[in-house]
């Protein structure tokens, strides 16, 4: 019996690579380092019954607290996996072996096992002709044997040479949940956590730090902010693609108040002009509470959009005409250098150009703009219509604002306002999955 191996090499990564920044704390414990992906040596394998393989993983960052890999098969019967990742092929058909880290994060290797037909094996030669009769006399016009059809090509076996690879695996296969949605977060101080922000993060010698974590704060590790929640606790495939957060920036491009703070040019849009986003199919809008905190305490002037000020309780109708022109403007820009010219010095028109920026980059990722407790309501007015006027498969907002209120402290609960602690990170990620989580897991 011939044996074949077959390995088909395209690993499947997931996450994004370890960013080291200063801690925000000096007196700051050390903190427990969780894995953000898991890769598997192959993705795809063919074995004949009795094979065995060593399947290998690679977990990021390097410096994980806990490297253990728990491994498993889908279907036994077919295949079996050992605690070292030794995958042995038992009986013809299929499973996925899969391997999954202290925190759940799984990635999936798919197995398909054949067996050589026994009915294959050589036929041997047949015994000679027998020596013939001296001037035998022939029959009268023998009446030939009628000559059998050939049968016909049989059906290739499914994962063998010329069978339908797709249509090999079993109906009752149970295909595990492998995270390859990829997630992005762009933010304030309250997505921020310490190791898991982008590591180019300094522009012009101005270093955006995290907020998270704090030493008497129980947001004690990433598991417990509301985006890593969202992604792994909530999501169903979701994984974690990129996070350019950064304390005290603003939507607005900044043109007022003090130039030496480290936030003055750290703008959303400046920031995914230079850090980018990495290639994610969600990308989650958290901000607005400083353009709102700097104008009230931070020297600011910046509007929420032409003549209106950022602190106004309801976004003005008379100011609904040029909202529109904003948002023309916009959808004309339809390439990378023309959404990036986009105006960003008001409030609405910061917001407007930052869509279209994500938009032009990332045509088929999803948008959430949350609409925070610490917003003002005529900034949350601003950003439903200007979410209102895309098309709700692309960009959908979470009113957090609008529905537990201004300062939402009892619901929303705060370490130190407007950050929330533990409690409050959960409640916010729950809200934005019961708003839209069936939508981004589509």
């Amino acid at each position: 019996m011939m044996k074949r191996l077959m390995i088909m090499a395209r690993a499947a990564i997931i996450g994004a690579a370890l960013c080291l920044i200063p801690s925000c704390a000096s007196d700051e414990a050390a903190q427990e380092i969780l894995p953000r992906s898991i890769s598997l040596s192959e993705d795809e394998i063919v074995l004949e019954v009795g094979q065995t393989y060593l399947l290998t993983a690679a977990i990021t960052p390097s410096t994980v607290s806990d490297k253990t890999v728990k491994w498993s098969s889908s279907n036994t019967a077919k295949v079996t996996v050992d605690e070292n990742g030794t995958v042995t092929a038992v009986s013809k058909g299929t499973a996925y072996v899969v391997a999954e880290t202290c925190n759940a994060i799984k990635s999936s290797c798919l197995v398909k096992v054949t067996q050589t037909d026994p009915g294959s094996d050589p036929v041997p030669d047949p015994e000679p002709d027998p020596t013939p009769d001296p001037d035998p006399t022939p029959d009268p016009d023998p009446t030939p044997d009628p000559t059998p059809d050939p049968d016909p090509d049989p059906t290739p076996e499914p994962g063998q040479p010329g069978g339908n690879v797709e249509n090999f695996v079993e109906n009752d296969i149970t295909i595990p949940t492998v995270r390859t949605k990829k997630v992005s977060i762009i933010g304030d101080s309250i997505s921020t956590f310490k190791d898991w922000l982008d590591n180019t993060s300094v522009i012009e010698g101005k270093e955006s730090t995290a907020y998270y974590p704090k030493s008497d704060c129980d947001v004690t590790s990433v598991n417990k902010t509301w985006w890593y929640q969202l992604i792994y606790n909530k999501m169903k495939t979701g994984c974690f693609e990129k996070n350019i957060s950064g304390g005290n920036t603003t939507v607005v491009q900044n043109t007022t108040g003090d130039a030496s703070q480290y936030w003055y040019g750290w703008d959303f849009g400046t920031r995914l002009q230079r850090l980018g986003l990495g290639n994610p199919d969600i990308v989650l809008i958290y901000g607005g509470t400083n353009d709102y905190g700097h104008v009230q305490w931070g020297d600011c002037s910046e509007k929420l959009i032409d003549g209106v000020d950022m602190t106004v309780d309801q976004f003005p109708s008379s100011s609904d005409t040029r909202l529109v022109q904003l948002l023309e403007t916009a959808d004309a820009a339809t390439t990378v250098s023309a959404a990036d010219a986009l105006d960003g010095t008001t409030f609405c028109s910061a917001y407007v150009r930052l869509i279209q920026m994500i938009r032009v980059r990332h045509p088929h990722a999803k948008i959430v703009c949350v609409i925070g407790d610490y917003l003002n309501y005529g900034q949350g007015d601003a950003i439903k219509k200007i979410v209102a006027h895309h098309d709700e498969n692309h960009v959908r907002a979470v009113d957090i604002l609008g529905e537990f209120g201004f300062k939402a402290n009892t619901v929303i609960t705060k370490y130190d306002a407007p950050h929330p602690d533990a409690a409050g990170m959960k409640r916010i990620a729950d809200f934005i999955y019961a708003s839209v989580g069936s939508w981004l897991d589509e």
